[in-house]
């Protein structure tokens, strides 16, 4: 699914289309900084994609608007928090009372980049232990990949 998101006058519009790719899913949003455009991209590994295509319907929607808040500047920990001290993100979503994690990380070697390794249903208070830890070995698996590639 591709999913780009245009605020202009304060008007937010978001256009879907859906595309399948073995490694990496791309979703491009834009960013609006003292009036100016700018894009960024958030790659959702297959994990992530797994996750958000298994997601009802109305919640989905509710966090790629989120997410497309975040790309726009927005910066509110109830949509977008750092997890402690690790390198893990995770976006926000809350529908029906039920709490839905999207955790990521910044690709530090690509300008603007979000990468989405999984999601799960938060059923806690504190983000558990395992959640990051497994966000942690994807994104240390991520950097091999792309080192391995010469990316």
């Amino acid at each position: 699914m591709k999913i780009r998101a245009i605020c202009e006058d304060n008007f937010l519009s978001l256009t879907y289309s859906f595309f399948v790719s073995n490694i990496v899913t791309f979703f491009v949003f834009l960013r609006f900084e003292k009036n100016k455009a700018m894009n960024i991209d958030v790659e959702y590994l297959e994990e992530a994609q797994s996750y958000i295509d298994a997601m009802p319907d109305k919640a989905r929607k509710k966090l790629f608007y989120n997410i497309s808040l975040v790309s726009m500047g927005v910066v509110d920990s109830r949509i977008f928090k750092k997890l402690g001290e690790s390198r893990i993100w995770e976006f926000r979503a809350e529908y029906e009372s039920n709490e839905y994690r999207l955790l990521s990380f910044w690709d530090k070697t690509r300008s603007s980049i979000v990468v989405a390794t999984h999601g799960f249903d938060k059923k806690t208070r504190k983000t558990p232990k395992q959640e990051i830890e497994h966000a942690e070995s994807i994104r240390d698996n991520y950097y091999k990949t792309r080192e391995e590639n010469g990316d």
